[in-house]
């Protein structure tokens, strides 16, 4: 990978990365501070919606937490000359794969495998 493209997904990494700190910390917030809240409801109904509503969230920020990883690690990687190759099969990932998950470690086809194999390691 030439060092134009190195830069351009440098740059879009740190900049995916900025706006998920930022969206993480809001939804931390929001996680904590519904936890946190001083009314309780006192419905059966209410109290199961509550813990419902909290497990999801607590499920999307351990996701976009995973995806933050997997973009630090990126960043650190970048000026490795295997960056952009699959760690499978070891061929190009792919500029257009690349545009979209900067921080893919697979292939196409290599994600589709790991996929049906129920291995979601990577991305």
């Amino acid at each position: 990978m030439n060092p134009t493209n190195k830069a351009k997904f440098r740059q879009s990494l740190i900049e995916r990365r900025n706006h998920l700190a930022h969206q993480l910390m809001s939804m931390e917030e929001s996680v904590l501070g519904g936890a946190q809240s001083g009314s309780s409801p006192t419905h059966m109904a209410d109290i199961s919606g509550d813990n419902f509503d909290q497990d999801m969230n607590i499920g999307l920020l351990e996701k976009d937490f995973r995806i933050f990883r997997q973009i630090n690690e990126a960043i650190e990687r970048i000026d490795d000359p295997n960056f952009g190759v699959c760690e499978s099969c070891q061929r190009e990932i792919g500029l257009r794969r690349l545009e979209h998950v900067p921080y893919a470690r697979l292939c196409v086809n290599c994600q589709r495998r790991a996929e049906s194999n129920n291995f979601m390691g990577f991305y």
